[in-house]
């Protein structure tokens, strides 16, 4: 149980008030654990009696407590330690429907205990102790508590074009992205005997942690005199932190569930600090390709009880770490997240009936230094995969859809549909039921309305509805350069994969044809990302093909015609 504890001299019909955030939910009960006379100077209590809360034993309420109880309590902190299990019923309890607060309370000293019974909120905390000598006017409590954030962005990437936004960009495999994660020690630290407060990172499959790239950080306004200095985007101040002693760095399955983790040393010696982690990672060929993003997750764990004993609950092994055979109390951050995207294109070959053409083979140039070559592609049916066959035998990760549906469009949608108001809304043809709920098409004035988007029933697309498939590939990643390019021959269906390619012009040149038919001219598809929150891309290839993005696939797909010859 986490304490509050106030060492209030009150007046008569005096009054306490926690001062709460109006968005917090603790609830404090308040004990009453001595009364007495105030003095005239309204500060000083004596004949002190006990309390109506807290009577040790062989004692009852309103009997004196003796000088020798009375000088033992050099410490307000921990004489609540010690009673905190001994304690009766409080006489009141703070909370929203009561405004935190109690007039018409007797002289005395009282013991204001952080009661919340249901489990934190994320990134919140208990309250520490808080010992205060009230005087004649009402007691004002604020609890001492801050609540832990952690911001995490990317910074920078190495591929050569596209926007890099603080939480999306799009790159391509062997390409480089840095990120910045803060994280702040709350000033609350040093209400505990020792704080935990580690940064957790965890990266998808497609991301590979660039060896020793990270570096910790505290962000300053005055630089230390013995301490590398550097400088972030934003002008703040950033001191190297060492590895060692001032923070542990895990990695590997020292890092657990995560893929590594920044354990500070000392952090109540920081309180109120910002901690900074930088590092960089490289796409890889097991990246996700198209609209499902590459993510890189982060919260940060922390002490959130301040008045339990913290002190041998460390992981003897991992020094900075909570021992994970004990109950030690904490919280964890709301996650924050980046998101990294990565695309490809699909080339089919065709003859002039429409029909897969096979021996082509097809080389790609362009913005890239490693691109994965899908050379075939099998489905087998499997009912624990996420592949579903459509009637015109291509593939999808996409569940069919049995009944139309609305879906949420997004923050800042303009385009969709609203929730019609018979009370506001005329007759219009473009009314529409969806689901028993009326909606409308979004007009002019509509700003701050939910929007929707319509998911019309799809499931006649699909063959044999329901059955799941499993889908393996051969393929190989080829490291490009002037010289070497990404060359591959399309398989049985005619169809070559290029993916991991992130913006940028791509040229695409058939290097073999078919005996008999004539060799097609170079084409060239420039890829363009946006990154805006809802991330999508937009392309355009020459006038003999036409690219065409499919979500299902993630790729750009172009359908080349081959004719034969004269």
């Amino acid at each position: 149980m986490a304490c509050v504890i106030a060492m209030a001299l009150p007046t008569m019909a005096a009054k306490i008030e926690v001062k709460n955030d109006p968005a917090d939910t603790h609830e404090y009960a308040v004990y009453q654990i001595f009364t007495g006379d105030l003095a005239d100077d309204g500060v000083t209590l004596s004949n002190l009696k006990y309390g109506s809360s807290y009577v040790p034993d062989g004692n009852a309420v309103g009997d004196p407590v003796p000088k020798a109880v009375l000088d033992d309590i050099s410490d307000a902190d921990a004489f609540a330690k010690d009673i905190i299990d001994d304690l009766g019923d409080p006489v009141v309890t703070f909370n929203a429907t009561n405004g935190y607060s109690k007039d018409n309370l007797a002289d005395g000293y009282y013991l204001i205990v952080d009661n919340t019974a249901k489990t934190l909120t994320e990134g919140d905390a208990f309250s520490a102790y808080i010992v205060q000598v009230r005087g004649e006017e009402p007691t004002v409590i604020i609890p001492k508590k801050d609540i832990t954030t952690t911001e995490k962005e990317i910074t920078d990437d190495t591929h050569t074009e596209g926007e890099v936004g603080p939480d999306e960009d799009n790159v391509g495999i062997g390409d480089t992205v840095s990120f910045k994660i803060d994280s702040t020690i709350p000033a609350s630290a040093t209400n505990y005997d020792y704080f935990y407060f580690i940064i957790n990172d965890t990266l998808d499959p497609g991301l590979d942690l660039t060896a020793e790239s990270e570096k910790v950080y505290k962000v300053t306004p005055t630089p230390g005199d013995d301490q590398e200095l550097g400088t972030d985007d934003d002008g703040e101040e950033e001191i190297l932190l060492t590895a060692g002693s001032d923070y542990a760095l895990y990695t590997g399955t020292d890092a657990g569930d995560y893929t590594f983790r920044v354990a500070m040393l000392n952090a109540k010696s920081l309180a109120g600090t910002k901690i900074r982690v930088k590092y960089d990672a490289v796409l890889n060929e097991n990246a996700t390709i198209g609209e499902s993003p590459n993510m890189n997750k982060t919260t940060t764990t922390y002490s959130n009880k301040p008045n339990e004993t913290y002190d041998g609950t460390e992981d003897s092994e991992k020094p900075g770490i909570p021992d994970s055979e004990q109950n030690v109390p904490t919280g964890v951050t709301p996650e924050d997240q980046t998101e990294t995207y990565t695309t490809g294109i699909e080339i089919q070959k065709v003859d002039e009936n429409g029909d897969a053409l096979t021996g082509a083979a097809f080389t790609l140039t362009g913005n890239t230094n490693k691109v994965k070559v899908v050379k075939a592609t099998k489905f087998e049916e499997d009912a624990n995969c996420t592949y579903y066959r459509l009637k015109d035998g291509t593939y999808t990760t996409q569940p069919p859809v049995t009944t139309d549906y609305m879906q949420e469009a997004g923050e800042g949608a303009t385009a969709g549909y609203v929730v019609f108001d018979p009370v506001n809304d005329t007759e219009a043809e473009t009314d529409i039921v969806v689901g028993g709920t009326r909606y409308r098409v979004y007009k002019e004035g509509d700003e701050g309305k939910t929007v929707y988007k319509l998911i019309e029933a799809n499931s006649d697309l699909y063959d044999e509805d329901g059955k799941k498939y499993t889908k393996t590939e051969t393929s190989e990643v080829v490291t490009t350069t002037e010289t070497v390019k990404a060359v591959s021959e399309v398989g049985a269906d005619g169809i070559v994969r290029f993916q991991g390619l992130g913006d940028g012009e791509y040229t695409i040149s058939e290097t073999t044809t078919p005996d008999g038919y004539n060799t097609i001219g170079d084409l060239v598809c420039d890829i363009d990302f946006t990154v805006d929150g809802n991330p999508h891309w937009t392309t355009g290839a020459n006038d003999t093909s036409e690219a065409t993005f499919d979500a299902s696939t993630g790729v750009f797909k172009i359908k080349i015609e081959n004719q034969k010859g004269a």
